[in-house]
């Protein structure tokens, strides 16, 4: 990952903005306008889905150990700018949060439900809104276009909806990543056979 316009938020937080370069941005938002969008009663996936009042929409890109869609062909150059030599692939979705009247946040959580030793989440923000990544801390990370955003797994974290967002439908919409990097400590077996490297699209 390149170091231009990359800032540290906490010891464990990496921002860089300006990640893509302008061509690739635009590429990548005239492909959000052909996703899938799926209705997903809650947030992340933690919540009763009975009783939650939050709910987003989601486009699955990778999952399970294979791409779930012709979408990963478009997204894997950005794998490779984020490390060329990715140890293991766990999940790409996109997420969509609505305008509401009111900015609300979600619930906190970990991606994926238990984070694996070496496990990194990442965030690429497609559009700016009013809406916001928050740690435990209180540290807030903006929506903005083009800025990734890149921390341990292991970080409690929330998101929220959006009251007014620019592009994209006026919504609220990120990239959401999750891998074991190369050179990861302690990453285990699971390296080796249980999790599989990125494969060519």
């Amino acid at each position: 990952m390149s170091t231009s316009n990359k800032i540290e938020i906490l010891p464990e937080v990496t921002l860089q903005d300006d990640f893509l370069s302008i061509e690739e941005f635009k590429n990548l938002e005239e492909e959000v306008k052909y996703f899938h969008w799926e209705y997903m009663n809650g947030t992340s996936g933690l919540e009763d889905e009975k009783t939650t009042k939050d709910y987003q929409f989601v486009h699955m890109i990778y999952c399970n150990h294979h791409p779930v869609n012709d979408s990963y062909r478009h997204i894997f150059p950005i794998l490779k700018k984020i490390d060329p030599e990715i140890e293991a692939l766990i999940r790409i979705k996109a997420n969509l949060h609505p305008r509401q009247s009111k900015l609300k946040e979600h619930d906190w959580h970990i991606d994926c439900g238990v984070a694996l030793p070496g496990q990194t989440t990442a965030v690429l923000y497609l559009n700016d809104s009013d809406g916001y990544t928050m740690f435990e801390s209180g540290d807030k990370i903006e929506s903005k276009a083009n800025r990734f955003v890149e921390f341990p797994s292991w970080m409690n974290h929330l998101g929220t909806n959006c009251t007014w967002a620019g592009g994209l439908l006026r919504t609220r919409v990120i990239l959401n990543f999750n891998y074991i990097k190369n050179g990861a400590k302690d990453t285990g077996s699971y390296t080796n056979g249980v999790l599989s490297r990125p494969a060519m699209p």
